[in-house]
């Protein structure tokens, strides 16, 4: 008799936890290349780039002057801000900058403002989510190359200087 009311409560409780199981929200995250393994540095040839600056751009939304500068504007409500980005204005820019390349077809955003702000109807009342206004040229790479004797000297110049020296340093055009 305690065999069969056991084998009924293990069979209820395993009916109940497999329902439950049909509720859960589905999650996949995935990253490559960890082991237990030995570790093996690899060491690339550095390459660099130009950027051009993409001035004859079409865009259904924002608007553009001769110069490539471009203005966009994003509208999100304010359950996205506040679950979504957790109200991290460095997670809001990002996203901005990912859209606004997205939809310039670019691969950056060169010198980008932004602007954050209520929505507002025609009137301008304070009406439900938020806007980011972002404003930049969007620019493409070309001539990838590889990094010559001149470009290490100013990559290294660059990663072993402080903060102070930064600030300090003018852009040289030769």
């Amino acid at each position: 008799m305690k065999k069969l009311v056991l084998s009924l409560a293990f069979v209820s409780c395993t009916f109940f936890m497999s329902h439950a199981q049909k509720n859960q929200l589905l999650y996949e995250n995935t990253q490559g290349r960890i082991s237990s393994e030995s570790t093996m540095n690899t060491y690339v040839q550095p390459l660099t780039v130009e950027l051009e600056v993409i001035k004859n751009l079409r865009l259904a939304q924002g608007t553009q002057t001769i110069d490539g500068r471009v203005t966009l504007t994003y509208a999100r409500d304010a359950e996205w801000v506040e679950k979504t980005m957790r109200g991290e204005m460095s997670e809001i820019r990002s996203w901005a900058v990912f859209q606004a390349c997205k939809d310039c077809s670019a691969d950056v955003i060169l010198v980008p403002t932004f602007s954050f702000s209520n929505n507002r109807d025609n009137m301008g009342n304070i009406i439900d989510g938020y806007q980011i206004t972002i404003v930049g040229f969007p620019a493409k790479f070309i001539n990838w190359k590889t990094a010559t004797p001149a470009d290490y000297e100013w990559i290294k110049m660059e990663q072993t200087q402080t903060t102070d020296e930064r600030e300090n340093l003018r852009a040289i055009i030769k």
